[in-house]
């Protein structure tokens, strides 16, 4: 069956709202992300808040050490205050946090929404977003390494 499908607008009262992190690292709009990630009216605003306050607080806590070391190192009071490249006027670092936050929102909401459907379509559109979903936590993984300024790769011993 070919057709069209409607989705909600996003409401204009949506695009002014950001959510706050620990003051140190910025805080994020609702309209980039939905922009950055292509969501459209199907995610909730609700349930995007919820998303980008669970991918700060993964964020942040992966940054927490790295953070204190940059304020004893720096005396940085905030993340554009570490010094870091600016390109097109962002300051890199702080793209790069909105870039992990995004990986982690994506996932979250592409996890939770795995359809019930066993049929072969079904497990068809479950395997695509098993594999969204991946690369979502490889690129907030990316972020997070390029923001303490180390290699893509971690391996070891085994």
């Amino acid at each position: 069956m070919a057709g069209l499908v409607a989705t909600p607008n996003i409401s204009q009262a949506e695009a002014a709202i950001t959510i706050a992190s620990d003051g140190w690292f910025p805080a994020v709009s609702l309209a980039q992300v939905r922009e950055d990630l292509v969501l459209d009216g199907t995610i909730t605003t609700t349930r995007l808040r919820r998303a980008i306050r669970h991918g700060i607080a993964q964020v942040n806590n992966e940054l927490r050490a790295w953070k204190d070391e940059q304020v004893q190192a720096t005396g940085a009071a905030n993340l554009a205050a570490v010094p870091s490249e600016t390109i097109d006027g962002e300051h890199v670092k702080s793209g790069f946090y909105f870039r992990a936050v995004c990986g982690y929102v994506e996932a979250d909401l592409f996890e939770k929404h795995r359809g019930y459907d066993l049929t072969a379509e079904g497990q068809r559109r479950a395997e695509m977003l098993d594999a969204r979903i991946g690369e979502a936590r490889r690129n907030a993984f990316w972020a997070l390494q390029d923001i303490r300024g180390l290699p893509h790769t971690v391996s070891g011993l085994v």
